[in-house]
């Protein structure tokens, strides 16, 4: 369950589904968007991945 992951998790699926408002593709230009609000965007993704077993 996406409640009980960590913050920060949350902060990324958040940010992750507002970028989509901008781009609605998973483009170069989404990443350097998503990658421009959250730095670490990669390793909080594999910290929510692993959260979600």
């Amino acid at each position: 369950d996406l409640i009980r992951a960590p913050k920060e998790c949350i902060d990324y699926v958040v940010t992750h589904e507002l970028c989509h408002l901008q781009h609605r593709d998973h483009s170069p230009e989404f990443y350097k968007l998503l990658e421009s609000t959250i730095p670490d965007w990669e390793k909080i993704k594999q910290k929510l991945e692993l959260c979600m077993l």
